[in-house]
C-alpha cells in the first residue's frame, strides 16, 4: 500500500514536471504567425528570385555559369527568367492568403486571419516597393545584398513596415 502511494505521488510529480515543461515550450502567437509569413516569402518571393526565375531580375553572369557548370544528375532546372514580378507577387498574395487561413492552431484565428493576411500582404508589397525596386531599374538593384537582408534582418523589416504603416495612418 505505502508503495503504491509513493508510485502515485512520483507520478503526480511527473506530470506536474511535464505539464511546467509543455508551458515552456509554447509560442507566442505572434511568433507563430510571423514564422508563417516569413516562410511564406521565402516560397513564394525570395526563392524565385535567388534562382533568377523573374525575368525583371536576371541572375548574373557568374550565377548562370556556375549554374551550367554544375554536372549533378536529375538537377532540378528552373526556367530562368519565365515568371514576371507582377505573377510571383500574386502567387506570394496567395500564399499568405492560405497559410494565414490554416493557422487554426492560433487561438483568435477565425476573428483575425483576414488582418494577419492584410499585414502579410501590405508587407510583401512594401518590401517589393522599398528594397526591391526602390526607384531603380531592376538591373541597379544588388540583388543579393537584398536577399540577405531579408533573410538575416526579416524581425527588423517587419518592425519597420509597422512603423511605417502606423506613420501613413496618422
Amino acid at each position: 500500500m505505502m508503495m503504491m502511494m509513493m508510485m502515485m505521488m512520483m507520478m503526480q510529480t511527473l506530470l506536474y514536471v511535464l505539464q511546467v515543461i509543455g508551458l515552456v515550450k509554447v509560442k507566442s502567437s505572434e511568433y507563430v504567425i510571423r514564422r508563417r509569413l516569413r516562410e511564406n516569402l521565402k516560397g513564394g518571393l525570395f526563392g524565385p528570385l535567388r534562382r533568377g526565375e523573374i525575368k525583371e531580375f536576371p541572375p548574373s553572369k557568374e550565377k548562370l555559369l556556375a549554374k551550367s557548370g554544375s554536372k549533378k544528375k536529375n538537377q532540378k532546372k528552373a526556367a530562368i527568367g519565365s515568371k514576371s514580378l507582377n505573377h510571383v507577387l500574386g502567387v506570394t498574395r496567395d500564399r499568405i492568403y492560405k497559410g494565414c487561413r490554416k493557422l487554426t492552431h492560433v487561438p483568435g484565428c477565425s476573428e483575425l486571419w483576414e488582418e494577419w493576411f492584410a499585414f502579410g500582404k501590405g508587407f510583401s508589397e512594401w518590401w517589393v516597393e522599398s528594397r526591391l525596386l526602390n526607384g531603380y531599374n531592376p538591373e541597379k538593384v544588388n540583388l543579393e545584398a537584398v536577399l540577405e537582408e531579408a533573410k538575416i534582418r526579416i524581425a527588423s523589416l517587419y518592425a519597420e513596415y509597422v512603423a511605417i504603416s502606423e506613420e501613413k495612418q496618422r
